[in-house]
């Protein structure tokens, strides 16, 4: 077995190594996992074959003049990597790690418990330093947020329980969210919205003030082990600078949430409507109500999959009655999707987080609007479809909604009611393969195209990763400027 493979087994599995000693975090930290007995050996020079195949594994004891397999385990984990520096102000990390022209950036920083009375400092980071660096400790690839996660719960084990017991998805949640927010550093102010998010996001977890410090720790040394020799005092002093200021913000926004609002709603599942094989439409009422905007999403956890929260746009502007309509798509392996599409009767119990995301109307523009959504991306664009309809002068709307199939077009017959309703709202419907196409067919993108300029338009779009994307970038193309096209795609939260 594979050095990763048995970090995984510590992390996914939660398997408890010892609390390792003040010695052993100041030099690196000691893992001592607690390892399959097949692949310990019974007794020095002997290997134990018939036990190990008895339970399908293999034996790793080395015969003479071998190197053992585990021999791995030993370099990554206990490493002579330099201790991080000490904290000075509770550092926090970003999405992802809990249950996104001069190259140096000046930070204006409030820590989150500054001592009394409060001081304001200026934070000097270099991002291209910092960029630069992240490049490099991602390139080490699964191994990052493997080594990270281990790190955080042999530290603090304790907060292994805020997190699903598989860890697969979380790890890939880790390095986009990072390179995310490293990729934003030196525009500092595009992000402070989005961090705000993450802070009132992240209570649903369980996140307390203390957690944001064990998480900087963990960070710094992750980082600081795989940046190997390039690590220096300046670099260290970057990072720590940089999560002072995403910890401030990210604290902040948590403490004024929390006077307000609970960390997370109770949704009862009123109806599940299923109108095509592998979608299905729920209907939720959150309690207490729910205050959103139309094109935002939460995240949703099933009682049978604790702790695997999935975001899900809002299908609906909010209602009198403050229902809450969902648009689910059951991908093959897709834990909570299953849950939700083939689990759950009437009467059931959610967990739906705070609103979050950005995909809302700018209304201010005064341009006309298109909207492109692929499969059920469709939610929070009619969402944005029925914010417009009770506006006093809407501007005109042409809807494209795209599917592999003509069965994919699920909610087809709602949309052309509302368009005939509203003489505003044009829809398209898009067939891929164009077999019992009822409209266009083809790829979304190249559709789009045919129909002409757009450029003066706001663009929203939603769907599948690549769809999006490629949309986006024939829109810009084409001429529409960069600050009119507005993108969701939670792809990655796995549905």
């Amino acid at each position: 077995m594979a050095a990763g493979d048995l970090l995984r087994r510590a992390a996914d599995l939660g398997q408890r190594p010892r609390q390792p000693g003040p010695d052993d975090l100041t030099a690196g930290l000691a893992f001592e996992i607690a390892r399959p007995r097949h692949l310990v050996p019974e007794r020095p020079g002997r290997c134990h074959e018939r036990k190990a195949n008895r339970r399908g594994g293999r034996c790793d004891t080395p015969k003479p003049g071998q190197t053992s397999r585990l021999a791995p385990l030993t370099k990554i984990m206990s490493w002579p990597a330099p201790a991080p520096p000490p904290l000075d102000a509770p550092v926090s990390v970003i999405s992802g790690i809990w249950p996104a022209t001069s190259d140096t950036v000046r930070f204006g920083v409030t820590a989150a418990h500054p001592p009394e009375p409060e001081r304001r400092r200026e934070a000097h980071v270099d991002a291209a330093r910092l960029k630069a660096n992240f490049a490099h400790v991602a390139m080490h690839g699964d191994e990052v947020p493997l080594f990270f996660y281990s790190d955080l719960f042999i530290r603090n084990p304790q907060v292994r329980d805020l997190f699903p017991v598989s860890m697969a998805a979380q790890r890939d949640h880790l390095m986009a969210a990072l390179g995310r927010i490293v990729a934003s550093v030196d525009r500092a102010g595009e992000i402070t919205g989005f961090l705000q998010g993450l802070g009132r996001d992240h209570r649903k977890f369980g996140v307390l003030a203390e957690h944001y410090d064990a998480l900087g720790t963990s960070l710094l040394a992750t980082i600081a082990y795989f940046s190997g020799d390039t690590w220096t005092p300046d670099l260290a002093a970057d990072w720590r600078q940089a999560y002072e200021l995403i910890a401030g913000i990210m604290r902040r926004a948590a403490a004024d949430d929390e006077a307000e609002h609970p960390p997370y709603w109770t949704g009862t599942v009123l109806s599940c409507e299923r109108p095509a094989f592998d979608v299905s439409v729920l209907r939720v009422r959150p309690d207490p109500p729910l205050g959103y905007l139309p094109g935002q999403s939460v995240a949703v956890e099933v009682p049978s999959r604790p702790r695997l929260w999935r975001y899900y746009s809002i299908a609906n502007a909010p209602r009198p009655d403050g229902t809450l309509e969902f648009h689910v798509r059951m991908v093959d392996g897709g834990a909570v999707s299953m849950a939700l599409t083939r689990e759950l009767p009437a009467g059931a119990q959610l967990r739906l987080g705070p609103p979050v995301g950005a995909l809302t109307l700018d209304a201010a523009s005064g341009r006309d609007i298109l909207l492109i959504a692929g499969s059920t991306g469709l939610a929070p664009l009619k969402a944005l479809a029925e914010q417009v309809a009770g506006l006093a002068s809407p501007p005109r709307v042409h809807l494209f909604f795209g599917a592999r199939t003509a069965e994919g077009l699920y909610d087809l017959p709602g949309l052309l009611r509302l368009a005939r309703e509203h003489p505003w709202l044009t829809v398209v419907p898009v067939v891929a393969d164009g077999r019992r196409s009822p409209g266009e067919t083809g790829r979304l993108a190249d559709v789009v195209a045919r129909h002409g300029d757009w450029s003066a338009r706001d663009a929203y779009l939603a769907g599948p990763s690549e769809m999006v994307r490629e949309v986006q970038e024939r829109l810009v193309a084409a001429g529409m400027p960069g600050r009119q096209v507005h993108v969701e795609d939670f792809g990655w939260s796995e549905p």
